[in-house]
């Protein structure tokens, strides 16, 4: 490794180390010199460690340098929630950030969980309530927040009540409404039960005189020739609602005069329990002259058992005098009117009855027309109702019955059936209603029956308490 010359100015030999004449090409195990007594001499390898604990030293041969390469597991600590921990060529290991488990949801507690090495971010209802009861219960929503809650349901199943949130009480409120259960009808008290609903209980003091008999009256046989024995069956029954007895206090006829002791009429008073009918039976020697018409009106009278309030009704037979038939008043011979005005004497509407005969074929169908009464005299209509077409009912005998008339007005009775023996019908007519425009004597009735109509004009006969009309077509 050495340079030998001869020196001829000293005059002796010179020997030069030359390093590089020793030199074997690698970085790594430093650089070799020339020793002049020792020759080629190996140099101390290079020495790469730079004094950071996490990087991991060596040498690279290829690229003539050393390596000093950050190793993050070496400064790992084995938590997690205080983040990943990273080596610096520089500073040696380096503290990570800590594990952010915030998840932009305001009502979950967010926390890292040691343990699972993972954030945990429980939901809690608590942190969405608003406070309010009646709005419901709000809940947290781990993906979308705070969601409202669902407004409790108030119903409690009760119709009458009243359901609504008390937010002052936090509870539901239920208030019962006695209106609601207001059914129409005076003989109860109604009352809404928190707990059972409408209470529509029987209170007898307020029916005040809603007592009622309903009473009927036949006779057997309706014709008879000239003279006959007629058995007239008079029936009442006690329909007063709510349900109770009454007593009958009187029982007669305007022919027969006082019907008790006559025929199987039992003596009065006698009672009369609620749906009960009484019947009982007459035998009367009826006669009269072709044409003739007799009319026998029953009247009851009865006291309620509870109020002591009088109730009363009655009903009409009659019974007609035939012979050979006169042909020239074969179709509506006999007809008797009677009208009975109260002259506002009574709170109950005027009443109007009558009995006749009506020009029609035999095959008439008493259901396909409306049947319309009419009184009206020299200053126009009286008095009006109208049977509506459908309001008859029955096949070959119709019959049309409404109790409101008695207090609303309209007809209140409407008989129609065929009588073959003069080739006509016969009718029945019951009606209420202000009549207090018959004020003169000179009235006329007209009975319209579909496209037919029926007009009979005549002066009637001024009563005490109305008026009365009686004539033969």
């Amino acid at each position: 490794c050495t340079t030998d010359s001869c020196d001829e100015g000293s005059d002796q030999c010179v020997s030069a180390t030359d390093d590089s004449a020793c030199s074997d090409g690698l970085f790594c195990n430093g650089v070799e010199t020339c020793d002049l007594t020792n020759d080629c001499q190996a140099g101390p390898p290079v020495d790469c460690v730079d004094g950071v604990g996490c990087t991991t030293d060596s040498c690279d041969e290829g690229a003539d340098a050393c390596v000093n390469a950050p190793d993050d597991g070496v400064c790992t600590d084995g938590l997690f929630c205080n983040g990943v921990e990273t080596c610096d060529p520089v500073n040696d290991c380096e503290a990570g950030p800590a594990v952010v488990c915030g998840d932009g949801v305001s009502c979950t507690d967010d926390s890292c969980d040691e343990g699972s090495d993972q954030c945990v971010n429980a939901p809690v209802d608590a942190n969405c309530s608003d406070g309010l009861f009646c709005n419901g219960v709000e809940t947290c929503d781990p993906a979308n927040d705070c969601e409202g809650g669902t407004v409790p349901d108030c119903s409690d199943g009760v119709s009458c009540t009243a359901d609504s949130c008390d937010e002052g009480a936090d509870s539901c409120a239920h208030t019962p409404d006695d209106f609601v259960c207001d059914d129409g009808t005076i003989c109860t008290s109604d009352v809404c039960d928190p707990g059972l609903g409408c209470q529509n209980d029987v209170d007898l003091v307020a029916c005040g005189n809603a007592c009622e008999l309903e009473v009927t009256k036949g006779a057997a046989p309706i014709v008879v020739a000239e003279s006959a024995d007629v058995t007239f069956t008079f029936s009442m029954t006690n329909v007063t609602l709510p349900a109770r007895d009454l007593t009958v206090t009187s029982l007669s006829d305007n022919v027969l005069g006082s019907l008790p002791g006559q025929g199987d009429c039992p003596a009065v008073p006698f009672s009369l329990a609620s749906g009960e009918t009484l019947t009982c039976s007459v035998v009367d020697t009826v006669g009269g002259t072709l044409g003739d018409v007799h009319e026998n009106i029953l009247s009851v009278d009865g006291v309620d058992s509870v109020s002591a309030l009088a109730c009363s009704g009655d009903a009409d037979a009659a019974v007609q005098i035939v012979g050979a038939i006169d042909p020239a008043c074969r179709h509506a011979c006999h007809v008797r009117i009677k009208f009975l005005q109260t002259l506002g004497k009574s709170t109950k509407p005027d009443f109007f009855r009558m009995n006749g005969s009506l020009d029609l074929p035999l095959t008439y169908d008493g259901t396909l027309h409306d049947f319309t009464l009419t009184i009206s005299n020299p200053n126009g209509i009286v008095y009006t109702a109208t049977v509506p077409a459908g309001g008859l009912e029955g096949t070959k005998k119709y019959v049309h019955k409404n109790k409101l008339a008695k207090k609303t007005a309209g007809i209140y009775l409407l008989k129609l059936w065929p009588y073959p023996v003069l080739g006509n019908w016969r009718f029945r007519i019951k009606a209420f209603g202000d009549f207090s425009a018959a004020t003169e004597e000179e009235m006329t009735v007209t009975i319209q029956v579909g496209p037919d109509t029926f007009t009979h004009t005549d002066t009637w006969e001024e009563l005490k308490k109305g008026w009365q009309l009686k004539f033969n077509l």
